[in-house]
């Protein structure tokens, strides 16, 4: 079975950016290149991270009680996550949504800075910087289009963080297309703490379901592995067995 908590420090923990040949891909940490370029799998990996801050504490262990009680946590914790700062001299207003959650970093030193860049920006980026600084060590075609990847992402991300946070019951089109944080929020409570679940699953195993009915218990995360390159568009945790 997969391990949940080690899957969210995959996505939460420094990467180390070396490589010993092209097929060394350590320096992209959990990621592809492709789902750096594309944003791919995003919903994925929301919901891994919801989880962990749903679910467990900062050493791993399952934490008792209420989840919904932490729905709150959560939130700030995937917006530390994919917070980046705002565009010099752009005008905001009180009522907008903001991308720069520098605020929250005495809450979540690993996951955002003191200038607002979360984790992931500064993961993308410094991936970019590699590929450009070591063309030898990386495949010819991510040395190539870093560059300019590199230059791109701060805009396009902005984009994504505000997309992230529109509301569940708006009717606007942006809302309707998108993956919010409320939706992996919404996601990571029904799948459950992947550990009870790993358990309740294997009773069933030696009780006699066939192989078959197990997979369609098993939430996406417990599934034996599963890419990081998933489209974004949107995936509901339904038709789940009652264990």
């Amino acid at each position: 079975m997969l391990n949940e908590w080690q899957e969210f420090l995959n996505y939460t923990e420094p990467v180390a950016y070396r490589a010993s040949g092209k097929k060394d891909t350590a320096w992209l940490g959990r990621f592809t290149f492709e789902a750096l370029r594309d944003f791919s799998g995003m919903n994925r990996i929301l919901t891994i991270l919801a989880r962990g801050f749903l679910f467990h504490a900062p050493d791993g262990t399952l934490l008792p009680g209420d989840p919904r009680e932490r729905i709150s946590f959560a939130y700030d914790g995937l917006c530390a996550w994919c917070s980046i700062p705002e565009r010099r001299g752009a005008p905001h207003e009180e009522w907008q949504h903001r991308t720069d959650f520098a605020p929250l970093h005495e809450q979540f030193p690993k996951l955002v800075d003191e200038e607002g860049w979360g984790w992931f920006g500064r993961h993308f980026h410094r991936a970019m910087q590699f590929a450009l600084a070591h063309p030898d060590l990386v495949h010819k075609n991510y040395a190539a289009s870093a560059g300019k990847l590199d230059k791109l992402f701060d805009q396009e991300w902005r984009s994504k963080v505000l997309q992230y946070q529109t509301e569940s019951l708006s009717t606007l089109t942006e809302g309707a297309w998108t993956i919010r944080f409320d939706d992996m929020i919404a996601d990571a409570l029904e799948l459950g703490p992947c550990a009870a679940r790993s358990r309740s699953c294997r009773r069933n195993w030696q009780s006699g379901l066939n192989r078959s009915a197990l997979r369609k218990c098993l939430p996406i995360s417990c599934s034996p592995w599963w890419p990081t390159t998933w489209p974004t568009a949107r995936r509901t945790a339904t038709g789940w067995c009652s264990l």
